[in-house]
């Protein structure tokens, strides 16, 4: 989807670029836990917004959290809208730098679109595309970590479990470091395969004139929006509603008896100051160095040759797959 997304910006629509980049990246930019719970109160199959749009047609939703196989859908959906921003970002650069007189020659010879993204733009940015999908692999890996431990602690029966919740709750819940070495093992295993892929093939070195058609392709990108921004306006509504309306099994965008008594909590009964501090001096340290080290090590690696080097991007990739997460959240809990 990013792949045709980006396409779809760079080469089609002309007007209103900046908005929809804004928004499809704003999903990577909130945190995952949050979307976690904005999607288990969406996708609730009692009194969520899709159940009750769902019923209007005579349709329930199951008890997802607790089926096989819709556990794994919605999880995947959460990671996907969170993972959604970042690898749009990355994609879109690839095709952006597709030369545009090598389109513009094939829509001037009336090749169908469809045939200039299929033969033109994905070949030409296909290094970029191997990369977003070896990292989409790493990311989905470790974020999937978070909806998890937030909704389905790996239930029912493992069925929502993957390789890197199964080593930490091996480890840090039943104590049974041997299997969870074992996991650990396994998941380096799958990670050498996936940097023999990256090391092969990253590192080798028709018209759209008339005003239908836009208007077609806004309204495809104005859904993709929509289904952006939901779980970011369910929130902001909820903000604003009494404990008693948020969970009320009529669901409504506006809120019937709008309240600031929540933000008032925040303010009033928290430390709101001092968390935001702490979130901000986080943040700025973390990219700091991050940022330092980043262009250092990218630097080395692309200008110097040296024996190790892929030894250290393994190390990387590996490292960068596993949660940060080395405590059983109960002690945590205990201890605040």
């Amino acid at each position: 989807m990013p792949y045709i997304l980006s396409f779809i910006l760079s080469c089609v629509i002309k007007k209103g670029q900046s908005f929809y980049k804004a928004v499809f990246f704003l999903p990577s930019v909130i945190s995952l836990v949050v979307g976690s719970i904005l999607y288990t109160w969406i996708l609730n199959p009692i009194s969520g917004p899709v159940a009750i749009v769902a019923g209007w047609f005579g349709l329930k939703l199951p008890f997802w959290s607790k089926t096989e196989g819709w556990v794994i859908a919605v999880l995947c959906i959460i990671t996907t809208w969170k993972t959604f921003g970042y690898n749009f970002i990355n994609i879109l650069a690839g095709v952006s730098g597709v030369s545009m007189e090598v389109i513009e020659a094939a829509r001037l010879e009336n090749v169908p679109m469809w045939k200039i993204f299929k033969d033109i733009v994905v070949p030409m940015s296909s290094a970029t595309g191997i990369y977003v999908f070896i990292t989409t692999i790493v990311q989905g890996l470790q974020y999937v970590f978070t909806p998890i431990k937030v909704i389905t602690q790996g239930g029912p029966n493992y069925a929502s479990s993957n390789l890197i919740y199964m080593s930490y709750h091996e480890a840090f819940t039943l104590y049974k470091t041997g299997t969870s070495s074992a996991v650990s093992v396994m998941t380096m295993a799958l990670f050498i395969i996936l940097l023999v892929l990256e090391f092969r093939f990253v590192e080798k070195g028709f018209t759209m004139k008339t005003k239908d058609r836009q208007i077609g392709w806004h309204l495809f990108l104005v859904v993709v929006v929509f289904l952006l921004l939901m779980p970011i306006v369910f929130a902001i509504s909820n903000s604003f509603k009494t404990m008693q309306e948020a969970f009320n099994t009529v669901f409504q965008v506006i809120p019937l008896h709008p309240t600031l008594e929540n933000y008032r909590h925040v303010f009033d009964k928290l430390p709101f100051v001092k968390i935001t501090l702490n979130t901000f001096l986080i943040a700025s340290t973390v990219t700091i160095f991050k940022t330092i080290t980043g262009l250092l090590a990218a630097y080395a690696f692309v200008y110097f040759r040296f024996k190790g080097k892929r030894i250290f991007v393994f190390y990387y990739v590996k490292h960068a797959v596993h949660p940060v997460y080395g405590h059983d959240d109960s002690k945590l809990s205990s201890d605040l």
